[in-house]
């Protein structure tokens, strides 16, 4: 029996070897043309590999990457669905309530950091897609509560928690919750503290922290930070 195991391990042995050549050289090509904005081509070495082996995931998510810069937003969306479905679990989004999403995901196991990944990047390109021009109101609206939910599910993971926390500030401050946003906020400028390259993102903060205490009527602690920014000839606060 362990002689029919061996030579039939190195019968496959070669071809195997030649599968994991040919993927690596067609996703390096594939890398290739996407650094260079050649998306047509890249996606043609990328269906190569998938073509093979569906679930070869660096080939999925540059595939997904091209979408967003071809402004196809649902299509990059559909295959993270997909590989979450695959190497986590479909979380079922509740997208009436703005409450956080914790009692669900306590009785669902902690994604790995592959998944986490795929969350972080769902919730960014949902953001993305609410801002774009190619969809009504009402979908931009939906689109960026649904970006939301997946930043919460980054927060109570700890996915990417500068980005995630400053980013649920943004949104919550659209979506008209102040004062959710500001303890985002703050929560952000402590974890950039310390952070040499942060300065300009906490710059962004403070801007954004000062037309929050606006839109609340706190219009002291609002003028006390705009009239500090205009002292330094800083950007005006946004009216986003």
């Amino acid at each position: 029996m362990k002689i029919l195991f061996l030579l039939l391990f190195t019968f496959f042995l070669p071809s195997l070897f030649s599968y994991v050549e040919n993927t690596s050289l067609n996703f390096n090509k594939a890398l290739k043309f996407y650094k260079s904005g050649q998306y047509d081509k890249s996606t043609f070495f990328i269906k190569k590999n998938i073509s093979k082996r569906k679930s070869h995931l660096p080939s999925l998510k540059l595939l997904s990457k091209i979408y967003i810069k071809k402004e196809k937003y649902s299509k990059a969306l559909k295959i993270y669905h997909s590989i979450i479905r695959t190497i986590h679990y479909p979380i079922v989004l509740n997208l009436k309530s703005q409450k956080t999403l914790e009692n669900d995901l306590k009785n669902i196991p902690k994604p790995t950091p592959k998944a986490q990944d795929i969350y972080y990047l769902i919730a960014k390109t949902y953001w993305i897609s609410s801002k774009s021009k190619l969809y009504s109101k009402k979908v931009k609206r939906l689109n960026l509560i649904r970006s939301l939910r997946y930043f919460q599910i980054c927060n109570f993971y700890k996915i990417k928690p500068k980005l995630t926390n400053f980013h649920l500030a943004i949104i919550r401050k659209k979506l008209g919750n102040s004062d959710l946003s500001e303890i985002n906020l703050s929560h952000y400028s402590k974890l950039i503290k310390n952070d040499q390259k942060k300065k300009m993102d906490s710059e962004k903060a403070k801007i954004l922290l000062g037309n929050i205490y606006l839109d609340s009527g706190q219009y002291k602690k609002g003028l006390l930070i705009s009239n500090s920014f205009r002292k330094k000839g800083s950007p005006q606060f946004s009216k986003s």
